[in-house]
């Protein structure tokens, strides 16, 4: 329509979220994620993922700009939603933000691999993107690009610290790359988020 959404019949989740099959043993996203209640009843809704922009039920990616795929952030409803990076400037790993050229100067697959294991060690949610753990994905992503020497780390640098003065009010990662979860901290984490305490 004229302000860029899809026309549906009947849509079942609100636009900005998509529908998971949540009683199906092979979707990926069944339970994984918070799930809000559909017009239907069932809590099979999600919002939508950066990078994306979510309407009749469905995710649809951002389109490609001047300088790779578009961002956006979580909850995106239409196109016009998704914005392009200026020149010098390409998508975060998270497809949220833009941030200063790295993929000429870090392994991108090694920074991935590396954020992924940070992940499942540190942040069993999710919806991190949605919540307060955003911060915790930066400080992880931070620890990562500082492993592939200072040419990686510095433009994660500036989108650290520009995403911890427009996104993450409070936030208390440490931009300059020196992140580390010490053993014990990690412990007691895993421990209270399992509810043991």
């Amino acid at each position: 329509d004229a302000d860029g959404y899809l026309m549906c019949y009947q849509r079942q989740c609100e636009k900005g979220f998509f529908r998971c099959c949540s009683d199906c043993q092979v979707a990926s996203c069944a339970n994984r994620v918070p799930m809000y209640v559909s017009a239907r009843g069932v809590p099979e809704c999600i919002r939508c993922y950066p990078g994306e922009w979510c309407d009749c039920d469905v995710f649809n990616q951002c389109p490609m700009g001047s300088q790779g795929r578009m961002v956006s952030d979580p909850g995106g409803k239409r196109v016009v939603d998704c914005s392009s990076c200026v020149v010098g400037e390409e998508p975060d790993i998270f497809m949220r933000s833009c941030i200063p050229k790295y993929s000429d100067v870090c392994i991108v697959g090694q920074l991935k691999y590396c954020y992924a294991g940070c992940k499942i060690k540190t942040l069993p949610n999710e919806d991190a993107f949605f919540t307060t753990e955003y911060c915790e994905v930066w400080k992880c992503l931070m620890h990562c690009a500082a492993k592939q020497g200072p040419l990686c780390l510095k433009p994660f640098q500036e989108g650290c610290v520009r995403e911890t003065d427009q996104i993450m009010s409070g936030c208390d990662a440490d931009c300059s790359g020196t992140y580390e979860t010490p053993l014990a901290t990690l412990g007691l984490l895993l421990l209270l988020r399992s509810g043991v305490l």
